[in-house]
């Protein structure tokens, strides 16, 4: 992999010096080549900014998208390459968006490509890449955003849909709940009346995508609407299309997971500050527990945690509704009495709690995606504590020695202070020591808990703490010598 990014760097270096035919060839050589190893990683197998070669490839991207003497070809080929990157690195993905503020050439390229008529292939590339780039809150907007909120509300109002409708419509949920600038962009369009009768029709459609983008664009835009839809009458079938879009999911639509879960913990997490940390339940969600397809939602939920890859970006959306739902007193129990019940079956051999102890056995390395080990331990820790509390014993649902190995691994991480990871580390060492002060309210679990978190380890863990703890760093010096 390393040899061919290589070859893409030094080639995008001649291509972008000067774009001969001979270097055009051999730039889109390089890409082609690199496309062809990406597509045989395993999506987990991610590419990192550490690697030099990736960070100088995506820094040539934006001129080369943006120059005039770049061949459609040659767009077409790094605009391929550039999704493959983006749809699993989300690291790469927010430096594309953040830092490169990539979204502006890549519209350029879309406006090219209708103009030069590249087809429909081409424009879904185009669209795919923005719907994957304009989900991240770090997105810069800029001279480009009207002009293609003006493209995406009349590809969506056309009176026979496109098949590249579903991509404008995630598009431009990601933009309203980007900025509210976005949304009076949409009201003051001209064919704000239009598209909003089309996005009503919409709640209705076949796919997923569309429906759930649909009621998040209701919620930002549509007054009259959004009372129908999230009134006290409506609001449980609102939730159970919500909840079913987030078990279901889509295969051919990307990203219908993330949107869905964003819009549950919307839906029931209130986003007011208040002055207490803790999280304050919505109006909307006050009465979810209540709801006949609760318990069997939640549980279908846990279970995505089964089945799915737990390296992938879709189980840190499931954990964090999931989490969400627990960091709110009035629906911890439930959620995680729901879990807790959730018992194998021959199709499904293990349960959402075992899942979740082995993701949280992953190592920060590992993970690919770091928080997700430490988001498992939250939740775990939730799951134990619910289970303690209604005085059952914890043996039933996981073994005592997985349990103890995964706190001993846990607030035995090395921090490496000079690595990125080291907040991480420092996460994972907090979340073991929260599970083994649940666990041990546990008779049975005491005694080896005592043996993993020793006096000597806890004394280590607080010294360290005062150690690098700047506050303390500061008030050791004599008054003068603060700053």
């Amino acid at each position: 992999m390393d040899a061919a990014l290589s070859r893409a760097v030094s080639a995008a270096a001649r291509y972008v010096a000067d774009s001969n035919a001979d270097n055009t060839t051999v730039f889109e050589d390089a890409l082609k080549n690199l496309i062809r190893h990406l597509d045989g990683v395993d999506p987990t197998g991610r590419l990192s900014l550490s690697n030099q070669f990736v960070t100088e490839l995506l820094d040539y991207s934006p001129h080369i998208l943006a120059a005039n003497t770049s061949s459609a070809p040659t767009r077409s080929k790094l605009l391929r390459l550039l999704f493959s990157l983006a749809l699993y690195n989300v690291r790469i993905r927010r430096y594309l968006c953040g830092d490169l503020h990539l979204c502006g050439p890549v519209f350029e390229c879309l406006k090219l490509s209708l103009k030069e008529q590249l087809g429909p292939q081409n424009l879904i590339d185009i669209l795919r890449l923005l719907q994957v780039l304009t989900y991240e809150k770090c997105l810069v907007l800029g001279i480009w955003t009207n002009d293609l909120i003006s493209f995406l509300m009349g590809e969506i109002t056309r009176e026979v849909e496109v098949e590249w409708m579903p991509y404008c419509m995630a598009i431009l949920c990601n933009l309203a709940r980007r900025s509210k600038s976005v949304c009076g962009r949409i009201k003051k369009s001209s064919s704000y009346k239009a598209f909003s009768r089309r996005v009503i029709k919409l709640l209705s459609h076949d796919s997923r995508i569309v429906v759930v983008s649909s009621l998040v664009l209701v919620g930002y835009l549509e007054e009259k609407v959004r009372d129908m839809v999230y009134c006290p009458q409506n609001i449980h079938e609102t939730f159970q299309c919500v909840f079913n879009v987030l078990i279901m999911g889509d295969g051919d639509c990307l990203m219908t997971r993330h949107i869905a879960s964003d819009l549950l913990r919307r839906l029931v997490v209130s986003e007011t500050q208040t002055i207490s940390s803790t999280p304050v339940i919505t109006s909307t969600g006050k009465d979810v527990m209540n709801y006949p397809f609760f318990t069997r939602c939640i549980q279908q939920t846990a279970e995505l945690l089964v089945v799915l890859d737990p390296r992938l970006e879709e189980a840190v959306k499931v954990y964090d509704v999931l989490l969400a739902f627990c960091s709110l007193p009035q629906l911890c129990s439930p959620v995680c009495a729901a879990i807790l019940k959730y018992a194998p079956t021959e199709a499904r051999l293990t349960t959402p709690l075992l899942a979740i102890a082995s993701t949280a056995s992953i190592s920060i390395e590992d993970a690919v995606q770091p928080e997700i080990p430490l988001k498992a331990l939250r939740l775990l820790t939730y799951l134990v504590k619910e289970k303690l509390d209604s005085g059952e014993p914890l043996c039933d649902v996981i073994v005592y020695e997985q349990l103890l190995a995964l706190i001993d691994a846990a607030v035995k991480t090395s921090v490496e202070t000079s690595k990125p990871e080291v907040v991480y580390q420092c996460r994972r060492i907090t979340e073991g020591l929260r599970l083994a002060e649940v666990c041990s309210t546990d008779e049975e679990l005491r005694n080896g808990l005592l043996n993993v978190t020793t006096a000597a380890l806890c004394a280590h863990i607080s010294e360290s703490q005062l150690i690098t703890n700047p506050v303390v760093v500061v008030m050791e010096k004599p008054p003068s010598q603060r700053t």
